[in-house]
Formats: C-alpha cells, structure tokens, sequence
C-alpha cells in the first residue's frame, strides 16, 4: 500500500519547433554542478501515482554554456533514470516553449507545443539514459530561456522509478501528482515547488543554417484600436537571424504599416532588413493605418535570407470617426424670456444635428429647464433625439422655464452628449417673476370615470386631488347636473359645490365625486375649479346610471333535484320548485338538459325540453315541473337553465333511466326462491303425488323460457320417481303474467327423499338462468285420498256438474279412493259436508263408509236442485286423515 509519507517529485517538460535536418550533437546541461538521485512520488519516471506533471525551467545562458548555438534545432531530450520504473508507462508527454520568466510559481498553462507522445514504455533502466525524441524540431531562438513539460498519464500505480537532479539557483521546478482525479494537461493539479533543483538533462540538437526568429509580447501581436483616419500607437516587436545568405523582406498584411527606425520613424508597407555577418537584430514598430473601419488581422511575413518565412500574426480594431454634434441657436446665450411663478414659459427653439453617431444625442436640461421636440407639450428635464445610421438629421429642440422654476434668474447650460462624442452646450437665460395663482387639478387621465350605478342608488366616490398656490380667494368646486361632490370621502356630505378654503395662499385637498343615480341615462360634463385671479380648471366627467338589473330566483328545491328512477320508456314523475323574476325585459327561457323535460303546468301537462315564462309588468311567478323522460338507459344529469339577457340560473338534476328486464318467479302456495328448497314434509310412498307452481314475471318486459326441447327439466336425485306431467302452457310470460306446471312424483319407500327442479329462462338476474330448486320430503306410511266423477277432482280444484232444474234435485255419484299405503279414515261429522251454496240447494243423500281400506274406495251421493236460472255453486268438504298438504279436508 502506499502511505501518506512518500516524498514529492518533480515534473519537467518541453515544447518543440521544426528544424533543419544536418548532423546531430548531444550535450548535457549543468555539468559542473553537482547532481543528486531522487525517487520519490511525483518526480519525472516516478510510477507511484497514475499521473504526474513536472515543469522545468533552463536558462538560455545554460544552453549557451553547453555549446547550443542560437537558432539550433532541438531533436531530443534525456532525463536519466535514478531507479527502475515499479510498472509501464501508459501514455508519456513532453511540451516545451520559450520564456522570458526565470523562476516558476504554478503550473504554465498556455504556449505549449507537444513534441513527443502520448507514448507508453515499457521499462527504463536504473544509471541510464531515457530518450525521448521529438516528433518536429524545436527551434531555439538563442535568447529565450527554455521550458519543459513532461506528463505520464496513467490508470494504476506501482512503487518505482525517478531520476537524477542538477542543484540550481531559485525556484525553476513544479511538479504534481495524483491517482486519476485530473485530466490531461492536468492545469488544475495541486502543484508543488522544488527550490534548487531541475533534472539532469540532455539534448540532441542540429546546428542552425539560415534562420529568422520573431519575438513578441503577445502573440498575435495586438495594435489596440484607433479612430477611422488616425494611425494608432506603434507596437514593437523583435527579429533576429543567423546564418543568413541574403537579406530579409517584412512585409505587413493590409491596413497595417511598419517602421524599422523608431516608433516615430518613417512608416511603409514594407522594409528590408540587411545582414551584418549574415545576423540580424531589428525592433520592428507596427500600427494600423487607420484608413478603414473595421477589425484588423492577418501576419506580417519575415521571408529570405534563405530562411523558412516566419509569419507573426497581428490584429485590432479602427473604430468609425469620433461622433460630432452641431447646435445651432439665433442667439447665444439663447433667451428664454420672463414667466411667472408656477407657470411655463414661452418656448425658445434651436437645433441639433450630428453625424457619425453610434447611439442617439441626450439633451440635458439645466435646473429650472425643460426641454421638447414638440412646442406645445412633450417637456422634461432630459430628452433622447434619435439617430437614424448614424446621423441625426436637422431636429429642432424647444426649451422653456419650468413651472417649477424658482422666481428669480434662470442660468445654465442645455448639454449634448453621445456616446463617444465630445459634449456640446449651449447657454440659456431667463427670469422668474412672482407667482400668479394657479389651481392644478389631478385626475390621471380625463374623463373622469365615475362608473356606472342602478338607478335610485348613490355611485361609488371616485378621488382627485385639488392643488392651488398664490391664492387669494376660495376655489370652488362645482357639479355638473347629475354629479355630486364631498370634501370628506365616502361617509361625508355630498353636494353639488364644496369651497376649498386656502392656509398661507395654498391649497391641498382631495375631492371625491360621485353619481347622484337620479335618472337613467348617461351622465357628462365639467367639474368646475374657479378662484379670483386663477384660471378656471375644469375636469370632464362621464358615468352611466342604469334601470334596475333582471333577476332570476329559484325557490323550492335543495339542488340537486332529484327526479328518481324510472324504466326507459316511460316518463318520469314529475318534481317542481319556483322560478320568480324581477326587473326583466325578455322572457325568461327556461331549457333542460338531455333526459329531461319540464313544464308549466303540473303532471298532465305540456312536457318540452324548453319552456318561456312570458313576464308581467317585468316580472315573473311560475312553477316548473321537470320529470325523466325515459328514453336512454343510464345516468341522467346536468342543469335546467334559466336565462333572461343578462340574468341566470341553473338547477341542477339528477335521475337514473334502467333498462326493462323481465323478473321470473316461481309460487306453490308461497314463494320459492332460486336455488331454494320446497320441503314436502312427510309424504306417504308408493303413491303417486301431484304438486302444481306458478310461474310468474313481475318485470318490465316478457319472460321467455329457453329450455329445449323441456321447460322444465326434474331430476330425481334420492328415494323417488318424478315427471312433468303439465307443462308450461307457453314458453312466454307477459309483463305482470303467469303459467303453470304440475310436477308428479313417487316416493319409492320410508324415508327421506328429494328431486330437483329446473327452469332455463332469460332473467338477467344473477345467477337465476336456470332458476332451480330442490323438492324435499320423508316418505312415511299414510292413505292418500282421491275423490273422482268420471275424472279425478283436485284438492281445492273445481268441478263442472252441468245443467240442473228447478223443480227436481237430480243425483250426483263420487267416488272416494284410498290410493296410500294405510287406511282412510274420513273422520268428519258427517263425512261429507256442504257450504256456500249460490242458487242452489245440495244435499248428501247417500253417505261414505268412514274407513277405506289401502287401494279400496267408496262413494257417497249429493243431490242438486236450482233455485233460479243462472250460475250456481256450492263446496264440499271432506275430514280425513291424508297427510298430504291441504287434503284435510279435503274440499
């Protein structure tokens, strides 16, 4: 692991130019001074850290000692390693450029020029050499101390590596490090200083031929700005050469001139540069010619000699001609003459133009002056008179005293300025008299606005304020018609004049002014402000007083209103509330939304989707009866409005349509339900019984019954045998209709048993498609009873015995059948009893035996006569022993 004690190491770097290529030499710098090995974290070679950056600094003085001529060609640089590096190197880098700086402080960050890498490699051995050869020559000028940059940029560390170091003066050496926390070139790096040491270095160069070297402060070299028409100041510059076979031709790029005797020599395009012993040392002074406007750029060209062309690129600004005002006045200083007091004076004109302008001319006024473009209005202390490309085109100017002005003399200057123009002023004088009285009235913009009020009511008070100076009598304030005024605001008295009653000659009030509402129409005019001496001020008013507003009240209903449930296609029932209306100039339309309607005149009468209610004497008193119309299934909802010109108001409403849906049911004697049980109870076996239901639809549209190719459908499920033995008569049920089945059954032996019943259907109800129950009973040892003529008679059933006379009973035979597993016992006193008779007279005449054994019978006999022609009836009844529901009696 690494620790926070490793010890800090430099980082040199180097930059490049091209170079001629002759035969190479090597030297080494500072070899007379003493040299040290260092291998801690940071130093050049060093891979403890991912990254690291190490600046250094040699002075040209130190390459001139180790026999660099001026202008040689630097193809490489050697650091020499002081330890084996702990890991490769990813991506090595070294920068150099020239410098003027002797001692370093932070980290160059601008002038560099890479000139080996990135690079990685692999290995560096310890005692040796590391070379690092330049992609191009760096061409040194001879003058210029040396910088070199060297940067590895890595993503792992390993402990190792460093190099040897020369003891030097000062401070020429930076470096920094740190584990991937920066980017390439690393300018934000913290960064360290070592005081006395730069590395052991060596550099392989290529002596000069014909060279030109260029040396300047700044690069491009920057010539300022000046005026369209004015050379600018001279900026020099240095050009030195060597080894030169001819002389050399500087030539400056367009707009800009060079002179090679002094800053204020001769300036041309152009100047020749002759060699002394084929060197050359030459300030060169450069300025723009200043003859356009516009940005300035291109190179001023150093060429011949037999030298590469060495270009120095320039640039700067000549800004358009200054800005020129011109005020031209009939007389100077310009007199503004003699007003009172509080009250403008006559304006004074004069005019302004100007030319070259980049922003528009400011005229500035002087205390107690303002100034216009226009005579009658438009003043103030200060003014903006706009330019048009550059010029402002003759503009007369009016100048007058302020009625603020204090009395006594007026002096000044009006001043005319620009931006980057030479002010110009133009004197005034003038004299204030002794006020005369004035009255200012302030309103914001006239008419005053006293807004509108319902005729029989007061308007809201609307203020201004009311100024008056040098007075020497009231001012009086006085209504149009129609208007009244107060001096004490909303809750004061009203009336149609108020006296505003000056202090010391002034007055400060506030007057609120209102609409009287008298009469409808519009109200206009003038408030009038006079006092002796004083110009009258009026202020125009305007205001409306309208009729009375329509309005609409309903009454008699807690919205939403609720118009129920009804089933599409059938109307609602209908739910009512008031409508009252005042005030009104149009019927009152009331219109309800979809699903409703609504009418005037209760439940039979005219139903619409809109009603008018038709005003008396402006008013309205009806009732509105809404109800649902029926007509789509669903939610119904939405507002009946009601509308009048400008009045309305809305009830809102609510209301279910459902769908018609057919509701089976089913009945023997009481309800059975779907999915229920009807429980028989104790039913003798081995005789066959007889239950008869009733199915009914209690819904809103027909029943059908689905089953196919049976209606109904038993099963048998324990202890018995089951049959339809009666169909349904239709497959069909009419809303609020009935059919019925017989079911017979036979219990097989004691005990308890069951069938089931079922019933395919269209009910939507849940779960009643099939509607089904269970029938349910025990099978005991009982008699069943059976009564017949002919046919078999039904418990509770009728039975049709034909035409009978008047004058002679005629006969009529039963016979009573014990079709049970037990004897029958007709147990009543008599056995057979008769009730009801209707126009008739029945009696027994032939009685039962009272005990019937199992499958015997026996028979009784009634006689008949009529009393009238016409219907007759009569019931008989029979006591018995049959357990079977309802047969004890049997009647």
């Amino acid at each position: 692991m690494r620790t926070l004690g490793r010890s800090l190491t430099l980082l040199t770097m180097l930059a490049l130019s091209s170079a001629a290529l002759q035969a190479q030499t090597t030297v080494e710098l500072l070899t007379s001074t003493t040299e040290t090995a260092f291998s801690g974290s940071g130093y050049i070679l060093n891979t403890y850290w991912h990254d690291n950056r190490n600046e250094s600094l040699y002075l040209a003085s130190e390459l001139t000692a180790a026999g660099i001529p001026a202008g040689s060609y630097i193809n490489a640089i050697q650091f020499k390693c002081a330890q084996a590096n702990g890991k490769a190197f990813e991506a090595e880098r070294i920068r150099v450029q020239h410098t003027t700086a002797t001692g370093l402080t932070a980290f160059t960050t601008t002038g560099w020029t890479v000139a080996y890498g990135p690079t990685g490699r692999a290995s560096v051995t310890a005692d040796t050499w590391v070379t690092y050869t330049f992609a191009s020559a760096f061409q040194w000028n001879g003058s210029s101390n040396l910088l070199i940059d060297y940067t590895e940029d890595g993503t792992s560390y390993v402990s190792g590596g460093g190099t040897y170091w020369r003891t030097v003066s000062g401070t020429r050496n930076i470096y920094g490090y740190a584990d991937s926390s920066y980017t390439w070139p690393f300018d934000s790096m913290n960064n360290y200083n070592r005081v006395g040491y730069v590395p052991s270095l060596r550099i392989t160069y290529t002596p000069p031929g014909p060279y030109i070297s260029v040396t300047s402060t700044t690069n491009p070299l920057a010539l300022g700005t000046t005026s369209q028409g004015t050379p600018s100041t001279p900026v020099s510059y240095t050009v030195t050469g060597g080894s030169l076979t001819g002389n050399v031709t500087v030539t400056a790029p367009t707009g800009v001139q060079l002179s090679i005797t002094g800053s204020a020599g001769t300036y041309a395009s152009s100047h020749v540069l002759t060699p002394s012993g084929g060197s050359i040392n030459q300030t060169v002074h450069a300025r723009m010619t200043g003859a356009s406007a516009g940005a300035i750029s291109g190179n001023i060209t150093h060429s011949g000699g037999g030298a590469t062309t060495v270009n120095l690129a320039v640039t700067g600004t000549v800004n358009p001609p200054p800005p020129v005002i011109t005020v031209t006045s009939a007389t100077t200083p310009l007199s503004l003459g003699t007003t009172s007091q509080g009250v403008a004076g006559t304006p004074a004109s004069y005019t302004v133009s100007a030319v070259n302008l980049t922003a528009n001319v400011f005229v500035s006024a002087p205390a107690g002056v303002e100034v216009s473009t226009t005579a009658g209005s438009g003043y103030a202390t200060s003014i903006q008179l706009t330019q048009t490309g550059g010029t402002l085109a003759t503009t007369t100017v009016y100048a007058r005293i302020a009625a603020s002005a204090s009395q006594g003399a007026i002096t000044g200057n009006l001043a005319h300025t620009t931006t980057g123009g030479t002010p110009v002023n133009l004197a005034v004088t003038g004299t204030v008299t002794a006020p005369v009285p004035t009255i200012t009235v302030s309103a914001g913009t006239p008419p005053l606005n006293l807004g509108s009020v319902v005729v029989g009511s007061a308007g809201t008070p609307v203020a201004y304020t009311v100024t008056g100076a040098n007075l020497t009598a009231d001012i009086v304030v006085t209504a149009p018609t129609g208007v009244e005024i107060s001096q004490t605001g909303a809750g004061g008295t009203y009336a149609g004049t108020q006296n505003l009653v000056p202090t010391a000659g002034s007055v400060n009030a506030t007057i609120h002014a209102r609409l009287i509402g008298a009469t409808v129409g519009a109200v206009s005019g003038d408030i009038t402000h006079t006092s002796t001496g004083a110009t009258q001020q009026n202020l125009a008013v305007t205001g409306t007083v309208t009729p009375p507003p329509p309005s609409i009240t309903i009454t008699g209903v807690t919205p939403p209103l609720n118009l129920g449930t009804v089933y599409q296609g059938t109307a609602g029932t209908p739910q009512s509330y008031s409508v009252t209306g005042a005030n009104l100039t149009a019927n009152i339309t009331v219109t309800a939304p979809a699903g409703v309607e609504i009418s005037q005149t209760g439940a039979g009468g005219t139903y619409a989707t809109t009603q008018a209610l038709v005003p008396t004497a402006g008013s309205v008193n009806a009732t509105i009866h809404a109800r649902l119309t029926g007509a789509t299934v669903g939610a119904v909802s939405g507002n009946i409005t009601h509308v009048s010109t400008t009045a309305s108001q809305n009830v809102a409403v609510t209301g279910t349509v459902n769908p018609n849906l057919p509701n089976m049911e089913v009945a023997r004697g009481g309800a059975i339900a779907d999915g229920g049980t009807d429980a028989l109870g104790n039913v003798p076996f081995g005789a066959t019984q007889t239950l008869t239901y009733t199915i009914s639809n209690t819904g809103t549209l027909g029943l059908n019954l689905t089953g196919a190719p049976n209606l109904v459908v038993v099963t048998p499920v324990s202890n018995c045998t089951v049959s339809v033995t009666a169909p349904p008569a239709s497959a069909t049920v009419a809303i609020g209709g009935s059919v019925t089945f017989s079911v017979g059954y036979n219990v097989a032996a004691a005990g308890a048993f069951s069938f089931t019943v079922s019933i395919a259907n269209d009910d939507p109800g849940t779960g009643k498609n099939p509607y089904n129950w269970t029938v349910s009973g025990t099978g005991v040892s009982a008699p069943v009873i059976e009564v017949s003529r002919g046919s078999a008679i039904a418990d509770g059933g009728n039975h049709a015995i034909g035409t009978v006379g008047t004058v002679q009973s005629l006969p009529f035979n039963f016979t009573v059948s014990n079709s049970g597993n037990a004897p029958l016992a007709l147990n009543g006193t008599p056995e057979v009893a008769i009730s009801g008779m209707t126009n008739c007279i029945a009696q027994v005449t032939a009685t039962p035996a009272t005990s019937v054994a199992v499958s015997g019978s026996t028979t009784f006999t009634i006689s008949v006569r009529a009393l009238a022609s016409g219907p007759m009836s009569f019931q008989v009844s029979i006591a018995n022993n049959d357990i079977g529901t309802g047969k004890n009696p049997l009647a």
